[in-house]
């Protein structure tokens, strides 16, 4: 029988790369994005605001209606200033908090309703959320995941499953691709494999980190930097 796995922020390169390399024999595949730009028609897309707290709970009610219930949970949201702390509006903190923490909250909140038993949900959260960053505030709605994370797994477990990756810079997503050429050579330099890794590699460990033989790192909060510490 098929799995059902719902890539929140699918519409993202790591979205994209997640659901082109997923086998449509194994997964039913789900996506929300912010626009209509998923391009193939074995993927059901649904066009939200994840800031937006009735969007998402109109999307649960749907899934409920249609009796869908998700053994994978992908999410995939965030958003980045780049900017110190006196840079920040107030408007530009709350933005973060809503899309980064916020959002993943309570759409967890939600979307509990509707998993499976032994449903594995996964957080992205960043370098940033470990070992701090020059943009405070988004250091801070990243970090927020860790302890999300710890305590939904220590709780739910083993019905339900709980993990976070804190990937460093990743090469071909929007925010690499924003970056300055010293700050993209600065990030190889400062990377003890000699280079940051790419959304593809990235989208394979998502893809792999579903097996079964995972199921002992619930609760973990895994570093996915090349070796920066």
């Amino acid at each position: 029988m098929k799995k059902n796995i719902l890539i929140v922020g699918g519409s993202s390169s790591i979205g994209k790369k997640v659901t082109k390399n997923l086998s449509f024999k194994k997964f039913n595949i789900y996506t929300t994005s912010n626009n209509n730009n998923i391009n193939t028609k074995k993927v059901k897309n649904f066009k939200i605001n994840v800031k937006n707290l009735d969007e998402i709970k109109k999307l649960i009610k749907y899934f409920k209606k249609e009796k869908i219930k998700f053994d994978y949970v992908i999410f995939l949201q965030g958003i980045i200033y780049s900017s110190d702390l006196k840079g920040y509006t107030e408007e530009k903190i709350l933005d973060i908090l809503s899309v980064n923490t916020y959002s993943i909250i309570f759409f967890s909140k939600e979307i509990i309703k509707i998993l499976k038993n032994n449903s594995l949900n996964v957080y992205i959260s960043s370098i940033s959320g470990l070992n701090g960053s020059f943009d405070p505030v988004y250091a801070a709605s990243k970090s927020a995941l860790h302890g999300f994370t710890k305590s939904l797994s220590k709780w739910m477990a083993p019905k339900h499953r709980f993990i976070c990756l804190c990937p460093g810079p990743v090469k071909g997503t929007k925010m690499f691709n924003n970056f300055s050429k010293k700050r993209k050579v600065y990030h190889s330099k400062n990377n003890p494999m000699n280079e940051p890794i790419n959304s593809s590699d990235f989208a394979k460990i998502l893809i792999n980190i579903l097996e079964p033989h995972w199921k002992h790192a619930n609760g973990s909060i895994i570093s996915i930097n090349g070796g920066i510490y």
